[in-house]
């Protein structure tokens, strides 16, 4: 048998969350499948091209920057698809750390991993969802009819770039799509979110999140950036008693703690309070993992009501070996969460989570190594 998620949009369009055009057999299978892990976040797509300097300065674009699409920006898709050779790789923080989870568990849980979010109804998007099942993803992607996929032009100079990112559908999630899509929420055995789709729909994170949390069922968060910890402080403050794991950098940290103690603390004290205020239904198995640069990565766990805070050092990098380090964070925790669904424990699973960051800022092409559980 079928089951099919039909939702009247409040454009009027009726979709599912299984990609059309699959095969009948190919959607029982799916259905049938065992969820391991579900996110929730805003889909986009990466435009990544090569340019001169004088391109850059066609648009007035500065190097290593990010600089939001403005009316005078918007020709430079065009332009790049019609004049530059690219390359198109679905983004997005969360969908990196899918991809990395994917993976990891591919060869004992193949196509169990699913990415909800929203498109549009263009050639992105279309190439979006053909990249997100090659990659073994599942996706229930809600597509906008009046507006576009949410994509990145990366523009490559030498050792030098410029992100020029258009969000359009990417982060417009309305409460209609998250109601109808709620079955794939009841199904799933893990729950992912970060800080970015607080702004998108803050109450679909938080239904989702409470939802697993009632269920015993591991909810985990990125942190996302240090701006969008203090701009929704209080929102992200409401959903760590369902958060079982917390992922982020030092900074990211620290911001958090300071909103729960009302002035700034150190690290170790930082770690304490934020632990304090997660998963209270549970309180087993919760975990902090916090990059500190390129030097190490702080594990703080809270296990048999004993509190613990370890310290991994990261593997170093020469400096002419480095290709990218954007999605390098988001990279390690797919590998933390493969890890952990596969079995691993948290230390273990940590290892595993630098070993593919390690590679993967390595890689020009967004690979990731062989990875061997046994």
């Amino acid at each position: 048998f079928f089951f099919f998620f039909f939702f009247q949009a409040e454009d009027g369009i009726r979709d599912f969350c299984l990609s059309r055009g699959l095969g009948d057999v190919y959607k029982r299978q799916v259905m049938q499948r065992a969820i391991k892990l579900l996110v929730q976040e805003n889909p986009m797509m990466d435009v990544v091209a090569k340019v001169s300097q004088s391109f850059l300065r066609k648009y007035n674009l500065p190097l290593n920057a990010t600089v939001a699409a403005t009316p005078q920006l918007m020709p430079i898709y065009e332009e790049l698809t019609k004049n530059f050779k690219c390359d198109f790789r679905p983004a997005g923080s969360a969908f990196n750390t899918l991809k990395a989870c994917q993976h990891v568990i591919k060869s004992k849980h193949p196509s169990s991993t699913v990415f909800m979010g929203s498109i549009g109804n263009d050639r992105y998007g279309k190439k979006l969802k053909e990249k997100i099942k090659k990659d073994g993803i599942l996706d229930c992607l809600y597509t906008h009819q009046n507006l576009h996929t949410g994509v990145c032009a990366v523009l490559l100079n030498e050792d030098n770039r410029c992100l020029v990112p258009n969000l359009g559908a990417a982060c417009v999630y309305p409460d209609s799509l998250a109601n109808a899509q709620w079955n794939m929420v009841e199904r799933t055995e893990r729950y992912y979110s970060t800080s970015y789709f607080l702004e998108t729909n803050y109450r679909a994170l938080k239904r989702a999140a409470d939802y697993a949390a009632s269920k015993g069922r591991p909810v985990y968060f990125n942190l996302g950036a240090q701006k969008w910890v203090t701009r929704y402080a209080e929102e992200l403050l409401s959903i760590l008693p369902s958060v079982r794991g917390i992922i982020g950098n030092t900074e990211e940290v620290l911001e958090l703690s300071k909103h729960i103690a009302g002035e700034e603390t150190d690290i170790e004290t930082a770690l304490q309070l934020i632990s304090a205020k997660q998963c209270s239904k549970q309180k087993q198995g919760q975990f902090i993992i916090a990059t500190n640069s390129s030097k190490s990565t702080i594990i703080a766990e809270l296990r048999n009501k004993k509190f613990t805070i370890a310290e991994l050092p990261t593997q170093k990098i020469p400096k002419e070996q480095i290709k990218t380090t954007n999605g390098a964070g988001d990279t390690l925790a797919g590998g933390l969460l493969g890890g952990l669904i596969t079995g691993l424990d948290l230390t273990q699973s940590l290892k595993l989570g630098q070993q593919l960051a390690f590679h993967y800022i390595q890689s020009s092409d967004g690979s990731l190594p062989a990875v061997d559980l046994k």
